[in-house]
C-alpha cells in the first residue's frame, strides 16, 4: 500500500512546478495525508476475504 502513495507521490512531483521548486503543495499533501486512510481501507479489506474465506470454509 505504502507503494502506491510513494507512486502516486512520485508522478504528482515529476509534473507540479511548486513540488520541484519545493515549495508547498496542497496535492501533494493530500497525498500524503490520505495515505493512512488507504491502508486502513485495505486492511479492512482483506480481513473481510479472510473471514468470508473462513466461512465458507466451515460451511
Amino acid at each position: 500500500m505504502t507503494q502506491s502513495v510513494v507512486h502516486d507521490l512520485m508522478l504528482h512531483n515529476l509534473s507540479c512546478p511548486q513540488c520541484r521548486a519545493s515549495e508547498p503543495c496542497l496535492v501533494a499533501e493530500h497525498i500524503e495525508d490520505s495515505w493512512p486512510r488507504r491502508v486502513a481501507l485495505e486492511a479492512a479489506a482483506s480481513l473481510r476475504k479472510i473471514s468470508t474465506l473462513d466461512e465458507a470454509l466451515a460451511s
